[in-house]
């Protein structure tokens, strides 16, 4: 802009850029810390353990003294406002299109096999050897600070959170690590022994690993990918590349999401993947997978699939749709499930974070859109004249 000229809309939309971007950004994380610290705080809180339920009415009173909201002393529990907060977005697991953030639109087969929410029954869970009790880490001592918080421990809240909003039962273990093999071959039987102690249907998911969708309910998944209550295990597909593929040039199945459900057969199969290195006679070559990449990845494609091929056996889930993510150069945009193998640094916690953001504030838009008193249209641009007398209503 020249010197002496008034500014044109494009000069002062150009000069406020960069000024709005900062602002946006500024309103947006304090926005998301607020969500993320009081389920940080809940998560590290003993004492508010209670069981993850829907909301009653007696959790929750309109407190009309000071525009508050009052909880009766059975509630003080963080995941009871959550789900009071998600329930108008939470769809039923039978419905039948669901619409994406984007606009995309899926549908469920015509008879979906989950009907009910599966509630307590269902576990989420992190298995990790690492005790992340460190600075800025998910279990260590001192209060939230999402600037600094670890992007594996931002993985892991996206995993509470949508426990939190569906009711389902989450756990977070830590296994001792093996002696002659990587730790990655820890989350085989803490997988076995948590369906035989805690839950019906368990899905195990790394913590470079999100729900795209934190509204959306596993059992509505479930049943877009035909996992049915006699799959024995499901898994994402992992990227049509040459690397990718195992000897037969099938493509692996990722261990970074595992639906399992709690049947004979699933057990059978994961003691069989377990002791794969271990059982040369049976398994030739699977030694060679106890430590380098892609260790139990690698022995579950070339070896236990094939040992356990009934159609009940192992479900493949779309690589699209839960596996990689958008703009990851791999040809899978992880549409319900992001799964970040690399630049985890720069894209795992503002993943979290948008998907705290999306589903809250466009709460908030459709209350605004929708308040007749909010929005009000000038005519002129005047300045209205009232007599001194005149009070506010």
């Amino acid at each position: 802009m020249q010197r002496g000229l008034l500014p044109t809309t494009a000069d002062v939309a150009a000069a406020a850029k960069p000024a709005m971007i900062q602002w946006s950004r500024t309103v947006f994380t304090a926005f998301v810390s607020v969500v993320l610290t009081l389920t940080f705080v809940r998560l590290q809180t003993p004492a508010l353990s209670s069981p993850l339920g829907s909301l009653h009415s007696q959790d929750v009173n309109e407190g009309h003294e000071g525009q508050h909201l009052v909880l009766s002393d059975s509630s003080a529990d963080f995941p009871h406002l959550l789900r009071a907060l998600y329930s108008p977005l939470i769809p039923a697991v039978t419905t039948e299109k669901f619409t994406t953030y984007n606009g995309k639109t899926f549908a469920l087969s015509k008879n979906p096999n989950w009907t009910e929410p599966l509630g307590k029954d269902l576990c989420i869970v992190d298995i990790d050897t690492r005790p992340l009790d460190g600075a800025d880490q998910l279990m260590g001592d001192q209060p939230l600070n999402w600037d600094s918080f670890g992007k594996l421990g931002a993985g892991m809240m996206n995993h509470y959170l949508y426990a939190m909003i569906h009711g389902y039962t989450y756990k977070f273990i830590r296994t001792p690590p093996f002696k002659d093999r990587a730790p990655y071959w820890t989350k085989i039987p803490a997988l076995a022994d948590t369906l035989h102690t805690h839950c019906k249907t368990v899905i195990s998911i790394d913590a470079d690993a999100v729900f795209t969708h934190l509204h959306l309910p596993a059992e509505w998944l479930f049943n877009r990918w035909q996992i049915t209550p006699e799959t024995s295990l499901a898994m994402a597909l992992d990227p049509d590349k040459a690397f990718n593929k195992d000897k037969k040039g099938r493509r692996w199945t990722n261990a970074g999401f595992i639906v399992a459900n709690d049947l004979p057969r699933t057990h059978e199969m994961l003691r069989a993947w377990a002791n794969c290195p271990d059982n040369t006679e049976k398994y030739p070559g699977c030694e060679k997978l106890k430590d380098p990449w892609p260790a139990e990845q690698g022995a579950f494609a070339e070896y236990t699939r094939y040992e356990f091929a009934e159609p009940t056996d192992v479900r493949e889930i779309p690589c699209s749709e839960a596996n990689g993510y958008p703009d990851g150069g791999q040809g899978c945009d992880g549409i319900f499930l992001r799964h970040f193998w690399d630049k985890k640094d720069s894209l795992l916690k503002p993943e979290v974070a948008r998907g705290v953001a999306q589903d809250i504030v466009s709460q908030a838009l459709r209350g605004l859109r929708s308040s007749e008193d909010v929005v009000e249209v000038r005519k002129e641009n005047t300045f209205r004249e009232f007599k001194a007398e005149a009070t506010k209503s």
